[in-house]
């Protein structure tokens, strides 16, 4: 499973940077040419934050999952111990 999300957050983050790009392109295009704020616009705005809390989510789960954190967990009063 590790592995899987492993893949599956190193891979979204590409979704991620090419929705942002895109959704700040979008942008720029439209306050350089003063049009408005169209449905379009909105949803862009709207797919590229979903993508972004997936990636997030993933990457909680992930962190959660990993060997360190899950040895820390299990091992609490060693690992803590100054």
């Amino acid at each position: 499973m590790y592995q899987t999300l492993l893949f599956l957050h190193n891979f979204i983050r590409w979704l991620v940077l090419a929705s942002l790009l895109f959704a700040i392109y979008r942008a720029y295009k439209g306050y350089v040419s003063k049009s408005v704020f169209s449905k379009a616009d909105n949803a862009i705005r709207h797919w590229t934050a979903t993508i972004a809390h997936i990636q997030l989510m993933i990457g909680m789960v992930l962190y959660f999952q990993s060997p360190i954190i899950k040895y820390f967990f299990s091992n609490f009063k060693t690992a803590v111990k100054v």
